[in-house]
């Protein structure tokens, strides 16, 4: 679906596809004539007579604030320097409102209106100047209403922002008092937009600059791929996704980027156009090590959008391209996205990113600061090609962390901010998913390690990704899933920028830094606790903890629910469980394994927190994620079909691995997995019978995967 109104601009702001700029403050009035109301731009309503100033149709600049009370007096004519109003009720503020209005078949704006407000919050007068600046530069036949929210909005430009002038607001050439506004107009959509020049007090036009061109050329791009966290192998499900930030050269016109939509549009002049262009944008340059690059190419006719869908008949290395460019457009949005200030910029460039890059081998991927540049390997060696998901990401946070940090040692810590990254951004567990087969990821980072930790740099760094993991889940469990991972993404992120040096006790200290809300740790902050905890329970702790939490746990699906085992740090009394942010139950002290029979589909967070009498151990977090697929599609393609139905049969008969999802092969929903299931999609493909249930595959074409409604312990992609 493209913008009714799409519009490039020639001005830093590129592409805009309906524009209004707020010029009045935000503020409820208490006092309104019939017919008025306040809104979040200013005050609305029908035509009221229009009272002139005491010095008449003089003009100042605006708007006018707070800090220009001496303007604001001059204007208003009132001695003394006490502002009053006649009547003696005293002035709050000043606040404009701009008008739209038709003339001669076309869309003008002006004049604005100065609306007085009362200290009590009351309308005291609405002052208008028939001169002053509307377009064309005479009066309009009709006085003009205000339109609500819907005509002229115009601002004063900031240094460097006028397209011909360096200048701020206003200022005097040598012979008179100019300023430089750019006003936009809006209808049903953008009508018009320019920067001008005007004379203070005639309102004069000495200069303008068109700003809009309509355009005729719409266009947008997606591209097919993966689109869970798997790699790509067969029965991984590849659908188009768009793709956005990607340039896109039209002939005769010039480079124009594509939205978050993937959605572009230029201005043709009523004559197609040819586009091309590889897989590069501002964010990301997209090199094939194997092959020539993916290109685009197509014909651009006015008034009628081009589509295009990339990697339409799929192949390893047009895959690994595409893949590659959406992460890495997705990584440095959410980057960019981060609550910092200033806003993290240093990735705004176009990172070089080389797929299946034979001469290093396989099952590997790495980022190279000399270049700069992170690339991927083909697959082989009993891995996928590596450009997917999670790796891609992990890449792109080396490359981030290069740029806060200089310099990528020690290796383990910068290993695990990698892997933060890539978690976090997931909302997943594992880095690599399938790295080495179905259900068998490069990475789990929440099994306890506790420092130190022997082993390669990844495996140690695995500490960090650990922690950062572990509160992710207590806060999901305090404030919800997105809440409480966007908090410790801002956490996590904000830390980086004090230099952590070691993985060690010092990493507590960063994360409290960045979490401190008054410039004062002595006084705590917000989430002390469980930062502490979180870190405390991987060995990393400033002091010591009165109680060992529990060790070794894992989770796994069992017949009749979702088993925890762990082995106890301690002699504990008691095991005090919660769910979802809840108590739950609670456990003698020599439990080692519990079975919750009554886990329902979505995502869980759990706390097991062992005691000793009153006194607590650091509470052991898990999370958990309910099934996702589509029903009857065991072989994970996307698809149902006779494919199917065999590998059922097989899994039943001969014992064949499960595929990806053992409980999509359910598709009675019974809970088991027989040979009625192949019946049952048999049945429903060929004799008339009902439809297996939710996740309920589509009919005709590929079914985006859902989730389970029904509880069972039949496993999914390694989770319950």
């Amino acid at each position: 679906m493209f913008p009714r109104n799409c519009v490039a601009l020639l001005s830093p702001l590129a592409v805009l596809c309906a524009i209004t700029f707020a010029t009045a403050p935000a503020r409820v009035i208490a006092e309104w004539p019939t017919g008025w109301r306040a809104g979040p731009d200013g005050a609305y309503g029908p035509p009221i007579p229009l009272t002139e100033v005491r010095r008449g149709n003089t003009t100042y600049p605006d708007p006018l604030g707070p800090e220009t009370l001496t303007t604001l007096e001059e204007m208003l004519d009132l001695p003394g320097g006490v502002l009053h109003w006649e009547g003696g009720r005293r002035i709050d503020r000043v606040e404009r409102h701009d008008l739209r209005f038709a003339e001669n078949g076309r869309s003008a704006f002006g004049p604005p209106l100065r609306v007085i407000i009362s200290e009590t919050g009351s309308l005291v007068a609405i002052l208008g100047d028939t001169e002053r600046l509307h377009a064309p530069a005479t009066k309009p036949s009709t006085w003009p209403t205000v339109d609500e929210r819907n005509g002229l909005s115009a601002r004063f430009l900031a240094p460097g922002q006028h397209l011909k002038h360096d200048r701020e607001g206003w200022w005097f050439d040598g012979e008179r008092h100019v300023a430089a506004i750019e006003a936009v107009l809006t209808g049903e959509g953008l009508e018009h937009q320019e920067q001008l020049v005007i004379e203070i007090g005639s309102g004069r036009i000495l200069d303008r600059e068109d700003l809009v061109r309509h355009v005729d050329g719409e266009g947008s791009i997606s591209a097919e791929m993966p689109i869970n966290l798997s790699p790509d192998v067969a029965g991984t499900p590849i659908f188009p996704l768009p793709l956005p930030h990607l340039d896109v050269v039209v002939s005769g016109v010039g480079t124009v980027t594509t939205d978050v939509n993937g959605l572009f549009c230029v201005d043709l002049g009523g004559v197609p156009a040819t586009i091309s262009g590889n897989l590069w944008g501002p964010f990301v340059r997209v090199l094939d090590a194997s092959g020539p690059e993916i290109e685009l190419s197509g014909t651009l006719t006015p008034g009628a959008p081009l589509s295009l869908i990339l990697n339409s008949t799929p192949n390893e290395d047009d895959t690994a391209e595409v893949s590659a460019f959406h992460h890495v457009n997705v990584a440095h949005d959410w980057l960019a996205a981060m609550p910092i200030s200033p806003p993290f910029t240093a990735m705004d460039f176009p990172l070089q990113t080389r797929v299946s890059r034979p001469s290093f081998g396989t099952c590997n991927a790495a980022f190279d600061p000399n270049v700069p540049e992170i690339f991927f390997l083909p697959a082989g060696g009993s891995c996928p090609n590596t450009a997917y998901s999670t790796i891609i990401t992990h890449e792109y946070m080396h490359a981030a962390a290069w740029q806060i940090f200089g310099s990528l040692t020690p290796s383990d810590l910068h290993e695990g901010i990698a892997d933060c990254g890539a978690v976090l951004l997931s909302i997943d567990r594992d880095v690599g998913r399938g790295f080495f087969g179905t259900g068998q990821e490069l990475r789990d980072v929440e099994p306890n390690l506790i420092h130190p930790v022997s082993g390669e740099a990844h495996i140690r760094g695995l500490v960090l990704a650990g922690s950062v993991w572990d509160l992710r889940t207590r806060l999901a469990h305090q404030l919800g899933s997105e809440a409480g991972t966007a908090l410790t993404a801002e956490i996590w992120f904000k830390s980086l920028f004090f230099l952590p040096a070691a993985i060690d006790s010092g990493l507590v200290t960063v994360m409290l830094l960045a979490d401190d809300d008054d410039a004062d740790l002595s006084n705590g902050t917000p989430h002390e606790l469980e930062i502490r905890d979180s870190f405390a329970i991987h060995g990393l702790f400033t002091d010591p903890i009165p109680v060992a939490p529990i060790l070794n746990h894992s989770n796994f699906a069992t017949g009749s629910g979702i088993t925890f085992s762990w082995s106890p740090g301690a002699a504990y009394t008691e095991v005090i469980v919660e769910r979802d942010g809840l108590p739950y139950m609670t456990l003698p002290g020599s439990t080692t394994l519990w079975t919750d029979f009554s886990i329902l589909p979505g995502e869980h967070t759990y706390l097991f927190r062992p005691m000793i009498g009153a006194v607590g151990a650091p509470p052991t977090p898990f999370f958990l994620r309910q099934k996702r697929f589509v029903r009857g599609d065991m072989n994970g393609s996307g698809l149902l079909s006779i494919a199917d139905v065999v590998h059922i049969l097989l899994y039943v008969f001969a014992g064949i691995a499960p595929g990806p999802c053992l409980d999509a092969a359910d598709a009675d929903d019974n809970g088991n997995v027989s040979i009625g299931d192949a019946i049952y999609i048999l049945q429903y493909m060929f004799a008339g019978g009902p439809p297996p249930p939710a996740p309920t595959p589509e009919p005709v074409g590929p079914t985006v995967p859902g989730i389970d409604p029904t509880a069972d312990a039949l496993s999914c992609g390694g989770e319950a």
